[in-house]
């Protein structure tokens, strides 16, 4: 439904730069969306690492080398 609404507008000679706009303030919120989900990714991962280190405290193990 969208893209034949841009096609009736190209048409009519408008709507090229509404679909030009469109494209990059999606590839925007993509790109946050990829930022943010490196972030907790990375959050997660210096988490389970911090309780894996307070684990191994509590019940007195060493990792092997």
């Amino acid at each position: 439904a969208h893209l034949q609404l841009e096609n009736n507008l190209f048409a009519l000679g408008r709507g090229t730069n509404h679909s030009v706009l469109l494209r990059l303030a999606e590839l925007d919120a993509a790109r946050l969306s990829q930022v943010k989900a490196v972030y907790d990714y990375w959050t997660a991962w210096v988490q389970i690492q911090a309780l894996a280190g307070d684990i191994l405290n509590e019940y007195q193990l060493k990792l092997q080398d």
